[in-house]
């Protein structure tokens, strides 16, 4: 680090930490991380970990770029080929993690934060609609290109934070095979993906030993089935910040994680049982247990037909998507495995 850009640094390591007194997720700030403030957030968030050690996330990328065309599918899983093929030849754009105990109360000051990586729209592939719907929703690819974190950097510091590699770090998402495919990428520090599902699980559970999916935890209730907004609606849940930034997105993420469990999973023993047994299943990995196998990756995986949301920017809520939508084609270049629950909800 050089000149002006050290200089910040060190006088932002110097100020008083923040208050760690729980507080409701309604009155708490979403901060935004870039490079000059990232050494000094991840001090906060390592300091923090052990006392709110509930991790509700959600990331950013430039859609899909297989290049396949639609064909009106109606199918709405995803091909773990498809999912490989995609994360390995794009990047992340944004992470948002938000912090809570078990009893959902965050942080006082700070609940939620919001990571910018360094995104080069000249350099990176992307899905052009996928693009213009973020900078829509706000994000500034101009910053991300000259403010953004370095992925190695991002990966670097996640590993020695407390938030990866430790079983009573629960990790939070809705419909998030994207979302852990992106973070597996970034902290195992490899251009590849694991070649099957199978490898994929065991890789899942080595970084995020306990998982919760908010899609599938939902998929029981029909009223409750859908996108990440149908779901915060029929729950009673008010948005905090930018639809379709990952900081909002993960601060819903959280909420609508605890409305749900208190709603449907609380009330008695069999309803926790009911919970704990939804731990670590990934909606279109290994849940629902019908999903259609694919053992390797072939081009039969990369050839499959899929629904015409898919090149939209996928932000693990899917939200806005239009029945009829048609993709666009501009793309800018440059085994099912059933895993038995390893541990419950801290009740």
């Amino acid at each position: 680090v050089h000149g002006s850009l050290k200089m910040k640094r060190e006088e932002e390591s110097k100020r008083a930490p923040r208050d760690s007194a729980p507080s409701s997720l309604s009155h708490n700030q979403i901060v935004d991380v870039w490079d000059y403030n990232f050494t000094l957030e991840m001090k906060t968030i390592s300091r923090l970990i052990g006392d709110y050690p509930i991790v509700a996330f959600d990331t950013e990328f430039p859609g899909i770029v297989t290049g396949k065309k639609n064909d009106g599918s109606s199918n709405t899983y995803f091909s773990y080929g498809l999912i490989k093929r995609s994360v390995e030849l794009t990047n992340l754009i944004q992470v948002g993690i938000t912090l809570c105990d078990k009893n959902g109360q965050s942080p006082r000051e700070t609940s939620t934060w919001q990571f910018h990586l360094k995104f080069d729209l000249e350099k990176d592939h992307y899905a052009s609609q996928s693009i213009e719907l973020l900078r829509e929703a706000g994000i500034d690819f101009s910053k991300n290109k000259s403010s953004g974190i370095s992925i190695a950097v991002f990966a670097e510091y996640f590993i020695t934070s407390g938030l990866v590699l430790r079983d009573e770090v629960r990790w939070v998402c809705f419909h998030g095979i994207f979302d852990f495919a992106y973070l597996i990428k970034a902290l195992s520090g490899e251009t590849l993906l694991p070649e099957d599902e199978y490898a994929f699980q065991q890789k899942l559970a080595l970084y995020f030993p306990q998982v919760y999916d908010l899609k599938v935890l939902a998929d029981s209730h029909e009223h409750m089935r859908g996108s990440l907004a149908k779901l915060c609606m029929e729950l009673g849940i008010e948005r905090i910040g930018t639809q379709h930034q990952a900081g909002s997105d993960s601060l819903a993420t959280a909420a609508a994680f605890f409305k749900l469990k208190e709603k449907f999973y609380n009330s008695n023993e069999k309803d926790r049982k009911a919970f704990n047994e939804f731990a670590n299943a990934l909606y279109g990995v290994n849940y629902p247990l019908n999903y259609p196998k694919t053992q390797s990756v072939t081009e039969e995986h990369l050839s499959f037909s899929y629904p015409s949301y898919l090149p939209y920017a996928y932000s693990g809520c899917m939200d806005n998507i239009e029945e009829n939508w048609v993709p666009s084609s501009k793309i800018f270049a440059p085994s099912t495995y059933y895993q038995e629950p390893r541990k419950g909800y801290p009740h």
